[in-house]
C-alpha cells in the first residue's frame, strides 16, 4: 500500500481517523467491513479504481492508522464514518461492504456532502433467522475460546468458514488474510459486544433508512454463504430506503470486495462515476 497520503479527521469524542488516499478523479469513501481496516479490505480492488476515483480508504477506531477509544459503540462507530467523510470538505460517494456498508447508508442518511452510496451485502441482525442466528452464536463462542488459547488465526478461519464460500475459503487460504485480519479479533467481538448493549438505533433500522435521500445502490452476490441472511438483509435496505435499487450479482460471494472481484468495482463504476 503506497505510504504517501493520508487524511485525518476527528470523530466527536476526539479520536483520530485516519484512511489513506489513492488515485484520481471524485472522491470516493470505500469503508470496511468489521473484520479488517481500510487498507486490507480494499487493497485487491484498488488497481480496478484509482485511474476513475480518488479513493479514501479510512479505518474505524482501533485498526489501521487510526487511534483507539474504549468505546466501540454502533454510534461511536457511525461517528467516525461522518467525521471522515465531511472532513473531506467536498461531495463524495461512499461504498462499504457488510458492516461497512451499514456504514455507508448510515453516513448517507445523516451528512448532505454524500452524493450516492453503494452497499455490498449489508447485515442486518434483526433478519436473521433462529438458525444462522445460533451458527453465528456458536462461530463467536469459538473465536473467544482460540482467541483465549492463543491461536487468533484459527478463530478468524472460524469466522471465514461460516460467511464464505468454498472458492473464497480457497483462495483467502492462500494469501496473507488470515495472519494479517487476526489481530484484530478482539476489536471484531468488542464491536459486537458494544452493539447487543447499545438501545439506540442502527444505521439499517427502518427509521434511518427512510431518512436518505440520494441515490443509493444496494447490492449482494448470488454465490453468497449465508444467503438467506444476506439476501434479506439487502432486501430490509432496499424495501425501506425510498431511493435504492437492489441487484443481485451472479458469481460473487460475502468476500468478493476483499478478493477484488472486478465485477464490484464495474458495479462502483456505474454507481459512481458521473460524479455529482
Amino acid at each position: 500500500m503506497n505510504e504517501g497520503r493520508v487524511h485525518r479527521a476527528r470523530s466527536v469524542d476526539g479520536t483520530e481517523i485516519v484512511g489513506r488516499v489513492c488515485g484520481q478523479g471524485p472522491p470516493l469513501v470505500l469503508l470496511h467491513g468489521r473484520l479488517e481496516d481500510g487498507d486490507l479490505c480494499w487493497r485487491a480492488l484498488l488497481p480496478h479504481l484509482v485511474d476513475r476515483f480518488t479513493c479514501y480508504l479510512p479505518s474505524t477506531r482501533g485498526r489501521g492508522l487510526s487511534g483507539d477509544h474504549a468505546d466501540h459503540s454502533p454510534e461511536r462507530l457511525l461517528q467516525d464514518v461522518v467525521a471522515f467523510v465531511e472532513s473531506i470538505d467536498e461531495p463524495v460517494g461512499v461504498f462499504g461492504e457488510a458492516s461497512g456498508a451499514a456504514l455507508a447508508l448510515g453516513v448517507a442518511a445523516k451528512s448532505s456532502v454524500v452524493t450516492a452510496a453503494g452497499a455490498y451485502e449489508p447485515t442486518v441482525a434483526e433478519v436473521m433467522g433462529e438458525a444462522d442466528l445460533a451458527r453465528v452464536g456458536e462461530m463467536a463462542a469459538s473465536v473467544q475460546e482460540a482467541l483465549e488459547q492463543g491461536r487468533p488465526t484459527e478463530g478468524m478461519l472460524r469466522i471465514l468458514e461460516v460467511l464464505g464460500n468454498e472458492d473464497e475459503l480457497a483462495a483467502v487460504s492462500d494469501s496473507d488474510y488470515l495472519t494479517t485480519a487476526s489481530p484484530y479479533l478482539p476489536v471484531v467481538l468488542q464491536e459486537l459486544q458494544h452493539a447487543t448493549e447499545s438501545s439506540g438505533p442502527t444505521p439499517t433500522d427502518a427509521s434511518e433508512l427512510a431518512r436518505i435521500t440520494v441515490p443509493v445502490m444496494v447490492l449482494y452476490g448470488a454465490q453468497t454463504a449465508m444467503r438467506g441472511w444476506i439476501s434479506a438483509s439487502a432486501r430490509h435496505v432496499a424495501d425501506h430506503t425510498p431511493t435504492a435499487q437492489l441487484r443481485e450479482i451472479d458469481g460473487l460471494g460475502h468476500f468478493a470486495p476483499v478478493l477484488g472481484d472486478e465485477a464490484i468495482a464495474d458495479e462502483i463504476t456505474q454507481i459512481f462515476a458521473a460524479g455529482p
